[in-house]
């Protein structure tokens, strides 16, 4: 019995000396990760690369945390289960991304400033709430001690009207990034995020980035026009040959008053590229403020029968063949469904705001583009909720519908597949593979499909009878593509 009582003592001693070393060890990881954070900037923060969902200074509190609760294998237990149970993080939607650039080792001199993007409905109607750019230089008579390590925000009218006077601080329209101090042992190449914005831009406005008095200066890629700035603001009037390194992957859309569609009129609207364009029709803004700088393709004088009337026009004869209101089309020349400009924001502007209707249905032909210029296709079919920042056209494909659904309750969306293009098929029928991904989400999200593909009779054979370029429908394939749009939507109502 003595034994035992010895024995348990000894147990004892050593289970308290272990307990004793354990809150050692975990005072030295406290202690050794409060020594090795960087001190934190309000609102702005640094990476040596794109910006990553979470933040190193996240991290650094979860191990942290880890390492307080860890005493026992009771809390281990505990922390795991409320980590499984935890919801999980909302993720951010990107308005803007050009960081996947590389060789972008020039600075955004002041002389070539302010620019702003070619699109410009992209911004429109949005409030942007942050953006990262990758910090190059300080501008000629700077230096990380100076005052003033400003970068200027313009917010400008889409049409580029503004004088630079016209924007001040007082009405919102230029906004301050100031970096002032923060830029100590930040070197060229690193990311700078820049948070709790409020920039908001209205439907008839775009931002341009910078000025000549700018001090602090973001990477630029010269003499690429990938994303199409246009030096053309206030007193630059220069090209759109060049590419900002942008994110803003923080924003917002602006409320945006969208009339109910049960109003006793049945409208229609269209989502499109060059194939669905008419000058003042595709960018008239009576319809919608937001679609006055939609490129258009028709009419068009360089190809015979390309100059036809609005009239001869696919989209015209579906909505006036049955009898429908069109609210609006948004169609814009060589637009891709991969472009945020047209999942995050073509698909929520169909709507028209002059008669204040919203479209009981869309109609959508849009693919031919992400072909054209290879964009992969993906393997998403609709079955799950589509990626907020898509990589892939089906992906894109997705968002555009679940945004359109979402803006406009009640809908009826039509999706066209695509027809031949044999002006850039490098391989003949290479449209089938986007073709079968649009039927197949379409399925999925339970909206409808008009295969145009196989229903047209336009086939790589006989395309040169019913284009002017192989790709263009002329008047005679306008009216096989309305043919077929207008039979489906009939069979459905």
């Amino acid at each position: 019995m003595k034994n035992k009582k010895i024995f348990a003592f000894i147990l004892i001693f050593i289970l308290l000396l272990q307990l004793t070393a354990c809150d050692d060890k975990i005072s030295q990881s406290v202690s050794e990760q409060e020594v090795s954070e960087v001190v934190s900037v309000p609102d702005v923060s640094f990476t040596e690369s794109a910006p990553a969902e979470e933040s190193e200074a996240e991290e650094s509190e979860a191990e942290e945390s880890e390492a307080e609760e860890s005493e026992t294998e009771e809390s281990k237990a505990e922390e795991s289960e409320a980590e499984e149970s935890a919801p999980p993080q909302k993720a951010v939607e990107t308005l803007f991304d050009s960081s996947y650039m590389t060789g972008y080792n020039s600075p955004f001199l002041p002389s070539y400033a302010p620019f702003a993007l070619y699109d410009t409905s992209l911004f429109a109607n949005t409030v942007i709430t942050s953006i990262s750019f990758p910090f190059h230089s300080l501008a000629k008579g700077y230096t990380v001690d100076s005052e003033k390590l400003y970068l200027p925000i313009y917010v400008i009218k889409s049409d580029l009207s503004l004088n630079k006077s016209q924007c001040t601080a007082e009405n919102g329209k230029k906004i301050i990034i100031d970096l002032t101090g923060k830029l100590n042992g930040v070197k060229s190449g690193e990311w700078i995020t820049v948070e709790n914005l409020n920039i908001s831009v209205g439907a008839d406005e775009t931002i341009a980035f910078g000025d000549t008095d700018m001090a602090v200066l973001p990477a630029f890629l010269r003499n690429d026009g990938t994303h199409g700035f246009w030096n053309k603001v206030f007193d630059t009037k220069g090209s759109n040959n060049h590419s900002l390194i942008f994110k803003i992957e923080g924003y917002k859309t602006a409320s945006v008053s969208v009339p109910d569609i049960n109003d006793g009129i049945t409208a229609i609207s269209f989502v499109g590229d060059s194939i669905s364009t008419y000058e003042g029709w595709s960018n008239n803004t009576e319809f919608n403020p937001t679609i006055g700088i939609n490129a258009k393709w028709y009419p068009n004088n360089s190809y015979s029968g390309a100059d036809m009337s609005v009239e001869q026009t696919w989209w015209h004869r579906v909505f006036t063949e049955l009898d429908y209101k069109l609210c609006v089309n948004n169609s814009w020349s060589g637009s891709k469904v991969t472009n945020p400009q047209t999942y995050n924001v073509r698909a929520k502007n169909l709507h028209n705001t002059k008669e204040n209707i919203s479209p009981d249905i869309v109609v959508i032909l849009m693919g031919i583009n992400d072909f054209g210029t290879g964009v992969a296709v993906g393997d998403y079919k609709g079955a799950a909720e589509p990626p907020l920042n898509p990589k892939t056209f089906s992906e894109a494909y997705g968002r555009l519908i679940k945004n359109i659904k979402d803006t406009y309750a009640g809908v009826e969306i039509y999706c066209c597949t695509v027809l031949p293009d044999e002006k850039r098929d490098t391989a003949a029928g290479g449209e089938q593979a986007y073709n079968t991904a649009i039927k197949a989400i379409a399925q999925n999200m339970n909206v409808n499909v008009i295969d145009l593909y196989a229903q047209s009779g336009v086939t790589t054979q006989n395309i040169a009878q019913f284009t002017v370029d192989k790709l263009h429908p002329n008047a005679l394939g306008m009216e096989k593509m309305a043919e077929v749009i207008i039979n489906a939507i009939k069979a459905d109502r």
